[in-house]
Formats: C-alpha cells, structure tokens, sequence
C-alpha cells in the first residue's frame, strides 16, 4: 500500500512538473518554473528514498547518493518561490544563485562515491539492507553525514521563518473591488504551500533526527508513518489543489510593485509599495478590437494569437477575461461568435445559406462545438432558435 501510494506521489509530482513547465507561456511566470523545480525535484528525493526502502537500489546502485545535493535545494526553492509570487513572478535575480551553494557543496562531497566503479558501489549498497539509518553510515569527501543533517535543519528552519515571514506581512488580503477575489485565491494558496511545506519540513526532520541518531526512535510507529504516509500524501494534496484551482497560477498579475527608491531594485518585498494596475483601458481595447476587427471568425483562434494581436502578454489576456468578462477564452469567443449567428439568423441568412455554412464562417470548427456553445449562451437549440425567429 505504501510503495503504490509512493508511485502515485511521483507520477503526480512529475507531472505537474510537466505542466507547469510546458504551460509557462501561458502564465508567463518564473514563479511557476520555480515550482515546476520543486516538484521536480521533490518526486527524485522521494524516488530515491522509495528505491532504499524497497531493496529495488540493488538493481540501480549508481543511484545511491544521486539525490543527496537536492536535500538542500528543496527549502531554498519554497522560499524564492512564494517571494516571487508575492513579487509579481519577477524577483528571481543573479544574486539568488547564492541559496545553491549549500547543494554544490554536498554535490562536491560526493564526487569520489560517484566515480567509484560498479562494484564497489553494489557492496556499499547490499550492506545496506532496506534499514533506512544504515544510509547514514558511510559519510563524503569532507563532509559527515550528521554534520549535513545539522546544516540541512538548521537551513530548512530558516528558509521556513523567512517564508512565513514574508507571507505574514504582505497584506493581500486587504486588496478591494474586483481583485478581492483572485487575490484572496492566490494568498489561500501560498498559505496552503507554505503549511503544506512546513509540516514536510517538521516530519523530515523528526525522521532525520530518528535515523541519524541510531536507531530506536526510528523503530516507533509514529516516525515510520510520518516519513512513509505523510510526505507523499502532502505532495498529492499540492497538486490535487492546483489541478482544482488553476487559476491561482497566474499570480499577482494586475499588481504595480513600486519601492520606495526605485533605483534599488534589491529591496524586499515586505518593504515595496503595491498598487493595482488599472486594466479599463485594456478592457476597453479588447471590446473594441472585437467589435472592428471580428478575430473570432477565426477558426483557429487561440489565446495566444489573440493576446499576439491584441499586442497583450498571454497572462494578462487570461486574468482580464477571468476577472472582467468573468469567462473563460473559449467561452468569450465563443459569445461572439453566437451574437454574430444570432444577427444572421434574424437577418434571413439561412433563407439563402445553410446552417452549416453559417456555422463554420462564424469560426466554428464542427457542428457538435457549435451546438453545445449555441444552447450555453441562448439557453435553446439552434433549431428552437430558428424557429422563434423565423
């Protein structure tokens, strides 16, 4: 039961690392390839806990160790995250490269165990056994095991007051008016992250403590469950609240981040003036544009040749047709494209041309779309419709 509940862990976490890499053009976010990393790497530290676990490391024995230096990426990675969610999905800088010293360190640590021959390798790992406190018995180059274990809680602790820190003081929650909403979103799911993140963190540590520190503690039911059901289920619960709440994803998009000196374009988030952007104008444009230029007879009309034509970010696009028009791309589109049959309709289209005919010059790609669109905006068939008008 826990090795599947383990699989289904990293499929989940892999693939939402998947999304949120291949879907970045759409939010347009260093902050969501940031999280895309967590879950990344997340999934390697979990696989590589599942493979000692199981014995299954003896069929892969040069992968023992691989995943030691991601240890001390994963907390650093949180804390830029919600920063740069909370900085508008723009702070990541050259000077953040800094947080990684620690992961390239314990990587250097480990450079003669990762050059050693397959066979040497194979005898290490087959001394092991599945018994999780052995993996802390062979130390690195200049490194002890224990002496990481310390640094990695002493960093992890840290990482998490600096999260919670920021998160405390940011104020989103008093954002008014059409904002309230999407912003109230955003902050119910950095929270969510930063527990969800924390009580890993707590559990990892209680484990560590457990195994570095030999060996009773770790034989009580209370620890095993905390490493081998809690951290799975916490990372199923991440992804399961973004696959139902996408929307959070694309941040604080209608925000101005001002500092106080705008020549210091270093200076911390709890201390930058906010301000909302003001999007009537785009509103206004977009409305426009439709009614002029009719891109939505276009079949092939996606939110990404909409937003290349409307000259707006893709990210912008999408948050403006969710927090204005209150729908989603398709569904706007697919509006217009149902008034302008609508005005045919009435106009006596059909008594020259056929349905299909109108439907596909009004940009849809098949009857069925068509139908469905047509009985979601007119609450009717567009036979019923027909014949009302006729």
């Amino acid at each position: 039961m826990v090795v599947f509940l383990f699989i289904g862990c990293i499929f989940s976490s892999l693939l939402s690392a998947y999304l949120l890499f291949f879907n970045s053009k759409k939010y347009e976010l260093n902050s969501n390839i940031i999280l895309g990393i967590i879950y990344l790497s997340s999934s390697l530290l979990i696989l590589a806990f599942l493979l000692i676990k199981t014995d299954w490391i003896l069929k892969v024995p040069y992968l023992y160790k691989v995943a030691a230096p991601i240890n001390f990426i994963t907390t650093p990675l949180c804390y830029l995250y919600v920063r740069s969610v909370l900085d508008n999905g723009n702070s990541l800088k050259r000077k953040d490269l800094i947080y990684f010293i620690p992961s390239l360190l314990i990587l250097l640590n480990y450079i003669p165990f990762y050059l050693m021959n397959g066979k040497d390798k194979l005898l290490i790992v087959q001394s092991l056994g599945s018994y999780i406190p052995n993996t802390y018995i062979r130390g690195g180059l200049f490194i002890s095991e224990k002496i990481q274990f310390i640094f990695w809680i002493i960093q992890s602790v840290v990482y998490l007051f600096f999260i919670w820190r920021m998160l405390l003081n940011c104020n989103l929650l008093k954002s008014s008016g059409i904002f309230k909403k999407h912003t109230k979103q955003v902050y119910q799911w950095l929270f969510f992250f930063s527990s969800v993140i924390s009580i890993i963190a707590i559990g990892l540590i209680t484990h560590s403590f457990s195994i570095a520190f030999q060996h009773e503690l770790y034989k009580m039911p209370r620890t095993t469950f905390s490493t081998d059901l809690m951290v799975p289920l916490c990372y199923l619960f991440l992804s399961c609240y973004l696959l139902l709440n996408p929307n959070v994803l694309f941040g604080l998009t209608y925000q101005k981040i001002i500092t106080k000196d705008s020549s210091d374009p270093w200076l911390p988030v709890d201390q930058k003036k906010v301000e909302p952007d003001n999007y009537e104008e785009k509103v206004r444009h977009i409305n426009k544009y439709f009614y002029e230029h009719k891109p939505y007879l276009i079949t092939s009309l996606d939110i990404y040749m909409l937003a290349s034509l409307l000259d707006i970010s893709t990210r912008e696009l999408s948050f403006i047709l969710n927090n204005f028009f209150l729908q989603k791309f398709s569904d706007f589109v697919n509006s217009y494209r149902i008034e302008y049959i609508s005005g045919k309709i009435k106009e006596g289209y059909l008594d020259y041309y056929t349905s299909e005919a109108l439907y596909l010059e009004a940009g849809f790609a098949s009857k069925s779309t068509f139908n469905s669109a047509f009985k979601k905006n007119k609450k009717c068939t567009p036979s019923e419709f027909i014949e009302l008008n006729n």
